[in-house]
């Protein structure tokens, strides 16, 4: 089994996130920290806590015609 820093897999989770795909992390810990930099990035996402961890999903602005 391999151990990933927190750190390391928080920045992994913020690319994607800048990319505009969703993370997904399980760890309370990872979610404070996630939650920690999407507020001083100022990026909007929608969070979804479920029993076994949390999905952030990145809000699109929507688009007028």
């Amino acid at each position: 089994m391999h151990v990933i820093a927190d750190g390391r897999l928080c920045e992994e989770k913020m690319k994607l996130l800048r990319q505009g795909y969703t993370a997904y992390v399980e760890s309370p810990t990872l979610v404070q920290r996630l939650s920690k930099e999407i507020r001083k990035e100022n990026l909007q996402v929608q969070i979804d806590y479920t029993q076994g961890g949390c999905y952030f999903i990145p809000v699109q602005d929507a688009i007028s015609s």
